[in-house]
């Protein structure tokens, strides 16, 4: 009885982080491009490791354990390939982001120019 307390709170402890770990990943994001970057593979990972912990309960002794294996190597090598792809859509955002501030520099000086400008003169 004790044990079965334990697998069940390990267990909700455990969809628990990871459910905040997911939230603090998606917002944690810079900009609309890499949040629904995030949104998806989270969904992907989600499913991947319920799949992972489902399958040694419905599979026969010998392969229950073998197929954890290929399935880990997948998601950490996903993992890492995604980590790269934020990288590069942040740093890619940033540089969007400097230039359109730069835009609003150039316009907002332009504007105060021209109206000096036009201005009359006292």
């Amino acid at each position: 009885m004790l044990g079965w307390i334990g697998v069940v709170a390990a267990s909700a402890i455990g969809l628990a982080g990871g459910a905040i770990g997911t939230n603090f990943g998606v917002n944690n994001t810079s900009g609309p491009r890499e949040r629904m970057f995030m949104i998806k593979p989270a969904m992907i990972c989600w499913v991947k490791l319920f799949v992972v912990f489902a399958l040694p309960i419905t599979l026969p002794n010998p392969h229950r354990w073998l197929v954890r294996i290929p399935c880990l190597v997948v998601l950490a090598l996903r993992s890492t390939w995604r980590n790269r792809k934020q990288q590069s859509i942040r740093s890619e955002e940033a540089q969007n982001t400097e230039v359109r501030t730069k835009r609003r520099a150039v316009s907002h000086s332009c504007v105060v120019r021209l109206h000096h400008a036009l201005r009359p003169e006292k």
